[in-house]
C-alpha cells in the first residue's frame, strides 16, 4: 500500500544547493572531492525531503538514478507528489525540465519534435519535442488508452 507523500513547501521556492549539475562528474574524484560531494548529495536530499514529506526512501532512489544517468518510472496512486518530487529535483539540480501530459491526442511530434518550413527564410527550421531536456516528466500515463501508452 503505497504511502501519503505530503507537500511542505514550494519547490521553487526553495533555493538551490552549490552544485553544478550540468555534464559529467569525472569517474574518479580525489579524497577531498569526495566528501565534498557527498556533503553536496546530502544537502539536495535534505532539501527534497524538505519538499516532499514521508519518502526518504523514494527519494533517495531517485537520486541515485538521476546521478547514476538512469530512468526512473514512479508509479503511485494519484495526489501523493510525484510531479512535485520531479520538479523539485529539477530545480535543486537546476536541470531543464519538461512535463508531457500523455492524453490520447499526444503526437510522436510533440515528443520527439518537427521541422517546419520557414516561408520568410525558405527553409526549414526543426522544432524540438518535450524529450529534449535534462528532466522528462511523462504524467498521467496510466490515464490514457493503452495505444497511446505505447
Amino acid at each position: 500500500m503505497p504511502t501519503h507523500i505530503g507537500t511542505h513547501a514550494d519547490p521553487s521556492q526553495t533555493p538551490a544547493p552549490d552544485v553544478a549539475p550540468r555534464g559529467h562528474a569525472p569517474a574518479t574524484v580525489a579524497a577531498d572531492g569526495g566528501e565534498r560531494l557527498r556533503q553536496l548529495a546530502t544537502e539536495v536530499l535534505r532539501r527534497v525531503d524538505e519538499v516532499v514529506i514521508g519518502k526518504h526512501e523514494v527519494t533517495s532512489e531517485v537520486f541515485m538514478t538521476l546521478l547514476a544517468g538512469g530512468h526512473v518510472l514512479l508509479e503511485d496512486v494519484p495526489g501523493v507528489g510525484k510531479t512535485t518530487l520531479a520538479l523539485a529535483f529539477s530545480r535543486l539540480l537546476g536541470l531543464e525540465c519538461t512535463r508531457l501530459q500523455l492524453t490520447p491526442d499526444v503526437m510522436p511530434s510533440d515528443i520527439v519534435g518537427f521541422s517546419m518550413y520557414r516561408r520568410d527564410t525558405g527553409e526549414f527550421a526543426y522544432q524540438t519535442g518535450a524529450v529534449f531536456c535534462n528532466l522528462l516528466l511523462a504524467d498521467e500515463m496510466n490515464r490514457t488508452s493503452p495505444k497511446t501508452q505505447s
